[in-house]
C-alpha cells in the first residue's frame, strides 16, 4: 500500500486559524467582467507603489542624514557612491510620482463611473484622503533633499500653509519648528515623510480595502455586469504585470536619466525662478494671478469638497435629481487644472 503523504501542521499547530477562510476573504473576491480592461487596475496599482515607496524609502532611509547642511552631502553620496544608490533613489522618484499619476486617474475612473454613490461614500473620503496623503508625501520628500530648488520649495510651501485662515500660522510653525527654516525643520519634514504620512495612509488603505471588500466592485451602466471573474490570480496578476511594466520603465529612465541633485541650498540666495514639483504647478500658476489670501482659501476650500463630495453630490441629487450637471463640472474642473498647469510648465 502507498505512503500517504504526511500534512505539514507545523504552522497550523501554532498558528490555529482557519487559513483557508482567511485566503477565501482576502483573495476570493469576484470582480465584474468589465473589470477586465487595464485602466481598471488604476485602483491596485497604487498599492504596489506604495509598497515600492516603502521599501525604496527604508533603503534610503538608512544613509540619510536628516539635518542641513548633512542632508544634501548625504544624498549625494546616496546618488554618487553607494552601489545602486542611484537607482534606488531614482525608482522611489518614479514611484512617488506614478502614485499621484495613478491616484488621479483612479478618482477620474470613479467619477466617470459613479463609484462614489451611496453606499460607498466613505470609501470614496479614504481615497480622497489618500490622494491628499500622497502629496504631502511628495512635498515632504522633495524637501528633503535640501537642494537650492527644494529649500525654497519649502519655504514657499511653509508661507502658504501659513496663510490658511486660522490654523495656517500654527501648521507652519508645526512643520518649520519655529518662525523661519532652520536645522529642526528637517527633523520634522522627515519624521512626516519617513513615518507619521506613512502610517496614516496604511490605516486608510487598510480601512479604503475592508470597504471595497465589503461593498464590492461598483456596477457600470451600460456594462454586463452579471459576468463575473475572480479576483485571485486573474486581476491581481494583471495588476502586478502592470506594476512590472512600470518597474521596468523606471529602472530604463533612470539608467539613461540619473536623479538630478542640483546645488545645495543658500537661504541667503534667492532663485530668480522657484518651482515646485510639477503636480503642484496648477496651484503655483493660481497662486501667481490671484492675492494670497484667496489663493490659498479657494484650493483648500476645493480640497475640502472634494474630500466630501459624494455627500454634496447627494445633497444635490435629491433636490434637482434630473440634472446630469457632473460630467460638465468634471471637464470644466479638469480643463482648469490642465490648463494652470501647461500655463506654469511653459512660464520662464
Amino acid at each position: 500500500m502507498a505512503q500517504q503523504p504526511r500534512e505539514n501542521t507545523w504552522w497550523r499547530d501554532r498558528f490555529p486559524l482557519n487559513w483557508q477562510g482567511i485566503k477565501d476573504t482576502l483573495l476570493g473576491e469576484t470582480m465584474p467582467q468589465h473589470m477586465r480592461k487595464w485602466w481598471f487596475a488604476t485602483g491596485g496599482i497604487p498599492f504596489f507603489l506604495f509598497f515600492s515607496l516603502v521599501v525604496t524609502g527604508i533603503l534610503l532611509a538608512f544613509n540619510y542624514v536628516p539635518e542641513p547642511p548633512e542632508a544634501y552631502e548625504s544624498v549625494s553620496r546616496i546618488t554618487n557612491e553607494i552601489p545602486f544608490g542611484a537607482w534606488v533613489r531614482g525608482i522611489h522618484k518614479w514611484s512617488a510620482e506614478f502614485l499621484v499619476i495613478t491616484l488621479i486617474l483612479h478618482v477620474l475612473r470613479v467619477t466617470i463611473t459613479g463609484a462614489f454613490k451611496k453606499p460607498r461614500e466613505f470609501t470614496w473620503v479614504m481615497g480622497a484622503l489618500l490622494l491628499v496623503c500622497a502629496f504631502m508625501a511628495a512635498f515632504t520628500g522633495y524637501s528633503l533633499v535640501y537642494s537650492h530648488q527644494s529649500y525654497w520649495a519649502a519655504v514657499v510651501g511653509t508661507n502658504i500653509a501659513q496663510s490658511v485662515p486660522l490654523v495656517g500660522p500654527f501648521v507652519a510653525n508645526l512643520l518649520r519648528g519655529g518662525p523661519e527654516l532652520g536645522p529642526e525643520t528637517w527633523h520634522r519634514l522627515f519624521a512626516l515623510h519617513a513615518a507619521i504620512i506613512p502610517i496614516l495612509m496604511v490605516l486608510l488603505i487598510t480601512v479604503h480595502l475592508v470597504l471595497v471588500r465589503s461593498h464590492g466592485v461598483a456596477d457600470v451602466p451600460g456594462a454586463n455586469n452579471e459576468r463575473t471573474y475572480r479576483f485571485y490570480p486573474d486581476h491581481f496578476l494583471t495588476e502586478a504585470i502592470i506594476f512590472m511594466v512600470l518597474l521596468f520603465g523606471f529602472t530604463i529612465v533612470t539608467i539613461i536619466s540619473p536623479p538630478a541633485l542640483g546645488p545645495m541650498a543658500d537661504p541667503l540666495v534667492t532663485p530668480l525662478h522657484t518651482k515646485p514639483e510639477w503636480y503642484f504647478y496648477w496651484m503655483y500658476r493660481w497662486l501667481k494671478l490671484t492675492p494670497l489670501a484667496v489663493g490659498v482659501l479657494v484650493p483648500v476650500t476645493l480640497a475640502a469638497i472634494f474630500v466630501l463630495w459624494p455627500f454634496i453630490d447627494g445633497w444635490i441629487r435629491k433636490r434637482a435629481p434630473k440634472t446630469e450637471y457632473q460630467p460638465i463640472l468634471g471637464a470644466v474642473v479638469a480643463l482648469t487644472l490642465i490648463v494652470l498647469t501647461i500655463w506654469e510648465t511653459i512660464s520662464p
